[in-house]
């Protein structure tokens, strides 16, 4: 089994949170320079995180769909995307995934590559591989 999730992190000098709201049509999560993260550090940036996507592969929701669905929310926030300021904010798309078996692993259809580049993102990956000990 595999849990993937697929969303935006953007990192530094963020606009306000009024053009946030306006821009971001998904969930999100704001933390602020100088509040602290989920393990109590404080940060010294700006962080915006964006879910655009999240599906475990033994469920019935096509990959597809999602994928689908995700082309089309960075579509519709593409031209906000582009004009951030890339020397104050770092902007990347983000995928990570959860596996529960040791091969196998994921694919991004060439229309998902296309308009992650098309919005001027990087991209970032994650893979955590959580085996049972157990040989039987």
């Amino acid at each position: 089994m595999s849990n993937i999730k697929m969303g935006l992190r953007l990192a530094g000098n963020l606009p306000s949170d009024e053009i946030i709201l306006n821009s971001v049509k998904a969930n999100f999560k704001l933390i602020r320079r100088g509040e602290t993260n989920i393990i109590g550090d404080i940060i010294d940036s700006d962080v915006l995180t964006i879910r655009l996507a999240r599906w475990e592969d033994e469920k019935d929701i096509s990959s597809d769909d999602q994928i689908q669905l995700v082309v089309e929310r960075l579509t519709s926030m593409k031209p906000w995307l582009i004009s951030l300021d890339k020397s104050q904010i770092k902007t990347e798309f983000y995928v990570s995934t959860l596996r529960t078996i040791d091969q196998g692993g994921f694919d991004l259809p060439s229309e998902l590559v296309a308009a992650i580049s098309a919005a001027g993102l990087s991209l970032a990956v994650s893979i955590l591989v959580v085996l049972d000990d157990d040989p039987g």
